[in-house]
């Protein structure tokens, strides 16, 4: 991970100031005098070291650290060399911080069985026991940053269910992060929205189609104002964890006028498929709701005014951010990117987005790595399928927003899955996996995470997808079944190999 954008919440949360992070650890020796005791080891030491960019973690400039920092030296195994080279990070791991809304799942890329140096571009950057941390132990990683944050913190934006996905050292799903920040009060001051960046529809979730306001393609009203959501862990037969984001009541459940009676993803790990998560989304449009009137012009933001009678189905989209690099140009107040992208620049993060396999698939090709002048070390790919009707991804190419003095400041690329059916009571289920891949010829995408619908398999033919469904998907090898049933995901196991 790299820091880049000044105003990017994910690339500063945490990783900028690492001796920040080792001093929340030991506060109670700063504040109160107590020993240092091992309540870091060397895996959590190679994860803040390699993450600051450029500064050699904490084998840097002594003198820029509180002293009780150094305390570390007196750790054995905070200077340990890792268990296996190639998994510097250590083994896969989850962190999740619910009442943060925040989590993170850290999966290594490669086997245990490697003993010797692993190195990358051509043989220049390498990572194992006769190295210490190091900005490419980075590389052999897949990471999932996931959020549900109450929005009425502050600062914050609008944009529950979120997330940033990152594989081999190159951020492969984005968003705009901080570009401007989110102003809100009260439930009723909803200026937010105002910006594409601060509301939904700038963000990886769920968007409503018909919450945008009337004659805007940027203002967009899926996500209520001051409504919190939750976040727990799950954990299943197979080895599988899994983070479940409850966002049912943001997409106002509680309400008359509410859009949806249940929003509810996960994010999964799958054990045994290197690297490879599940992304499950499940949605159910309220029965018998109302119009929905929002009234924001009262403190300077939007109004939202929806016509009667209410939308008893409603067209439901998942948005997907990634990066570009390329220098825009504007005519007549539109922008569009100036391709083909040559790199000039000694760090960048811009991903080609191909949409292959009947475009139900997308290939995710960085074309910057992880430090000076490399080249992407890997790939990555999301497969999706929708329970209740035909789905498949769409590209939009280029989409900019606004900075606080200037139009078309911050530049992303955006692609959404879309299906040929509305989603009303009977609601729909929607997988993806979003699968990583190091490849020889980053050219070629990686073999295609296979998914199906096994609804027939376990008798789920007459009820709606909410009630029960399934889903089939190879995985590594592995075929993985995953059954949803009364609104949840009641199991994930293993039926066979593929």
């Amino acid at each position: 991970m790299k820091r880049a954008s000044s105003r990017d919440s994910w690339d500063e949360r945490g990783f900028g100031r690492p001796s920040l992070v080792a001093e929340a650890v030991i506060a109670p020796t700063i504040i109160n005098g107590d020993a240092v005791s091992a309540l870091i080891n060397s895996s959590q030491m190679r994860v803040i070291s390699s993450s600051a960019y450029g500064s050699g973690g904490f084998y840097g400039n002594p003198w820029r650290k509180r002293g009780a920092v150094m305390q570390f030296n007196d750790l054995p195994d905070a200077r340990a060399s890792p268990m296996y080279a190639s998994q510097p990070l250590g083994p896969q791991s989850i962190s999740v911080f619910p009442q943060g809304g925040y989590a993170r799942f850290l999966s290594p890329l490669l086997s245990t069985d490697t003993s010797t140096p692993i190195c990358f571009s051509g043989n220049e950057d390498c990572i194992g026991s006769t190295y210490g941390p190091n900005l490419w132990e980075n590389i052999p990683y897949n990471s999932i940053s996931i959020q549900a944050r109450d929005n009425s913190f502050a600062h914050s934006e609008v944009d529950f269910g979120t997330f940033i996905w990152s594989a081999y050292g190159s951020r492969l799903i984005s968003e705009f992060g901080y570009s401007t920040i989110a102003t809100s009060i009260s439930e009723e001051d909803m200026r937010r929205y105002e910006q594409h960046d601060n509301n939904p529809a700038g963000h990886n979730t769920l968007i409503i189609r018909e919450a945008f306001q009337s004659g805007s393609d940027t203002i967009n009203f899926s996500q209520l104002n001051y409504i919190s959501g939750t976040m727990s862990e799950i954990f299943f037969s197979d080895g599988s964890s899994c983070v479940l984001k409850d966002g049912s009541e943001v997409y106002g459940a509680s309400r008359t006028d509410g859009w949806l009676d249940i929003m509810k993803r996960y994010f999964c790990t799958l054990e045994g498929g290197q690297g490879a998560t599940l992304m499950l989304d499940i949605m159910q449009t309220k029965e018998n709701r109302e119009a929905m009137s929002l009234y924001g012009s009262q403190n300077g933001g939007p109004d939202f005014n929806e016509s009667a009678p209410a939308s008893q189905s409603l067209t439901i989209d998942e948005y997907f951010y990634t990066d570009t690099h390329a220098e825009i140009s504007i005519t007549n107040d539109i922008a569009s990117e100036v391709l083909p992208f040559v790199r000039t620049d000694k760090w960048c993060r811009h991903v080609d987005v191909e949409l292959i396999l009947d475009d139900k698939t997308v290939a995710l090709r960085p074309v910057c790595g992880i430090g000076s002048f490399r080249p992407g070390d890997g790939i990555g790919v999301i497969a999706g399928i929708s329970m209740a009707a035909n789905g498949q991804f769409v590209y939009d190419g280029l989409i900019t927003t606004h900075g606080q003095w200037e139009d078309h400041k911050y530049k992303k690329r955006r692609f959404r899955f879309v299906t040929d059916q509305t989603v009303d009571s009977d609601g729909d289920v929607r997988a993806f996996v979003l699968s990583p891949s190091l490849s020889g010829n980053p050219l070629q995408p990686p073999d295609d995470v296979a998914l199906s619908n096994c609804s027939a398999d376990v008798s789920c033919t007459e009820a709606s997808p909410i009630i029960c469904s399934c889903i089939k998907m190879c995985i590594g090898g592995t075929l993985k079944r995953i059954t949803v049933q009364s609104g949840e995901i009641s199991d994930i196991d293993d039926i066979g190999s593929c």
